[in-house]
């Protein structure tokens, strides 16, 4: 019994601690004007990295736009916070987007190469197919003219024993 007293007691305690003090203790027009006063102080090293991780992560803004904004947020950290246990983690995330940046770079330059190796590809399939459609007609007139030099052979026999038997 004096184990679910306490237990109670914990609960009551935690409950009280997870409510916002700002709408137990204050009222409305006090709630306002504490927003103004936190609006108006400097944001703090947790709030520059939230604001940009919050940029990097905006699903409408173009990637060029939210990585300049993120990288702003990330070296006013670094200038403005230089103690700050998130100035690792600020530092750390400029040298990946870095790192994205140059892989994307690469990734555009090796899409052209493979672009220009397609073409080249294609290019060398086309003559492929000419050679053997070249040589495929040569192939054919080759055939013909053995045709026609046995012909021509087979007339010359010919005309030969003409000429014999008209002696």
């Amino acid at each position: 019994m004096k184990n679910i007293a306490v237990l109670f007691i914990c609960i009551l305690l935690l409950g009280a601690c997870a409510t916002d003090r700002t709408a137990v203790t204050k009222e409305p027009g006090e709630v306002a004007d504490n927003k103004k006063l936190v609006a108006e102080r400097p944001p703090t090293a947790e709030d520059l990295l939230t604001a940009a991780a919050t940029a990097l992560t905006q699903p409408d803004a173009t990637a060029t736009v939210s990585d300049v904004k993120a990288r702003g947020l990330l070296n006013r950290l670094i200038q403005t916070y230089p103690d700050s246990q998130w100035r690792n983690t600020a530092e750390a995330l400029i040298m990946l987007m870095d790192l994205q940046a140059a892989c994307e770079a690469k990734i555009k330059g090796d899409r052209q190469i493979c672009e220009r190796i397609l073409s080249q590809k294609i290019k060398c399939e086309e003559s492929e197919n000419q050679c053997r459609q070249e040589a495929t007609r040569l192939l054919q007139e080759n055939e013909q003219l053995k045709k026609d030099l046995q012909n021509l052979k087979n007339l010359e026999i010919e005309l030969e024993q003409r000429n014999r038997g008209l002696r």
